[in-house]
């Protein structure tokens, strides 16, 4: 199965990132699906999937990184963020 993000192809030679749509029904779900090292990150940040939260998720390695934000119930998904000329960020929501 493809998704969007197989089609997308970051500006500017930045590299998209990954912003995962959380709310509280599909909290625990999403948290399975973390590694240990952002696993971590939530339960320091204590993210719990409140609309407005956000928490930034350590990647597999110094460079990478992924954030999640908090959403009202319904509304769990999946974005991007990606860095686009003549505009600071770009936030494209991509599945729901």
């Amino acid at each position: 199965m493809h998704t969007t993000f197989d089609q997308i192809t970051p500006d500017i030679g930045e590299v998209a990132r990954e912003i995962a749509l959380v709310d509280k029904a599909t909290l625990e779900a999403w948290r399975g699906s973390l590694s240990p090292r952002a696993l971590a990150a939530v339960e320091a940040a204590r993210f719990k999937g409140e609309a407005g939260a956000l928490v930034i998720l350590p990647g597999a390695d110094a460079a990478g990184w992924s954030a999640a934000f908090g959403v009202p119930e319904g509304t769990p998904g999946k974005a991007t963020l990606i860095q686009v000329p003549g505009e600071l960020i770009r936030i494209e929501a991509l599945e729901r």
